[in-house]
């Protein structure tokens, strides 16, 4: 009794559909450029528009929120397309707004630790997007 494998073509199936994965994500990745940047920023102010209330806020948008995840969202948004030379402080208010998120008994401190990524951010952001 000869028994037949079928690991051969399991593996080259697995290696076909992770080459089409890779190649899709390179092809529809974010790409970082103020153009993309500025892009999503106007998104991103928009969805913020539609958020209720004022507990939270950042000088970069014109909206605040009583939930610091929609600043968490906007920023996570902001990170995958920020150009190098902002994507560092663009980082630096997401985790500052995931800390307040996760613990708001952290918004104080929180927030003052992001005073000087938001004011980099609300400077490049209004120089490079408008107002």
């Amino acid at each position: 009794m000869k028994v037949q494998t079928t690991i051969k073509p399991t593996i080259a199936l697995a290696a076909a559909v992770l080459l089409v994965a890779v190649g899709l994500y390179m092809l529809f990745r974010p790409h970082r450029s103020v153009v993309a940047y500025c892009q999503v920023y106007h998104q991103e102010n928009q969805k913020l528009e539609q958020a209720q209330g004022n507990t939270y806020s950042v000088e970069v948008f014109s909206h605040g929120s009583n939930n610091a995840k929609d600043f968490v969202s906007a920023f996570t948004a902001l990170d995958r397309v920020a150009p190098s030379d902002i994507e560092p402080d663009v980082r630096s208010l997401k985790l500052v707004f995931q800390k307040i998120n996760y613990d708001p008994s952290q918004t104080l401190t929180a927030s003052l630790s992001g005073i000087g990524a938001e004011t980099s951010v609300r400077n490049w952001t209004d120089s490079h997007c408008g107002k």
